[in-house]
């Protein structure tokens, strides 16, 4: 049995919905004025897929804080810090949001071996 953990932090809280070897989902409530440490991830993407709220990310191309990038996240926007990225988020008002960590997956990872199509009786 799984069992979600929730997780209490200093801008809000956060439920973790689903981890594997290859990612992870976190649902995140970041309270208005809320915001995390500046940090990067060494081999994971950092997503975020905002379900309600504003949030801003802030991202740092080198390892000085001087010239960071920011970016305004919105309801159904999706923003991906890469990894070895410094970056923050902050919320801008109450926000809602997925958080998913990732790695690499290789799109051309698919062998195929017929067309698909929408005549199924043509295939079979």
């Amino acid at each position: 049995i799984y069992i979600m953990t929730e997780q209490t932090k200093a801008w809000g809280h956060t439920k973790e919905i689903l981890t594997t070897p290859f990612f992870e989902i976190h649902k995140i409530f970041v309270e208005r004025g809320g915001y995390c440490s500046i940090h990067r991830h060494v081999a994971k993407h950092n997503s975020f897929y905002i379900l309600y709220g504003v949030l801003q990310i802030t991202e740092w191309k080198d390892d000085s804080e001087d010239d960071p990038d920011h970016r305004l996240l919105r309801t159904d926007d999706l923003y991906t810090c890469r990894r070895g990225v410094k970056h923050r988020f902050r919320a801008l008002s109450e926000v809602g949001a997925l958080e998913i960590y990732h790695t690499e997956v290789d799109p051309g990872d698919i062998v195929r071996y017929s067309q698909g199509g929408s005549d199924w009786k043509k295939d079979f």
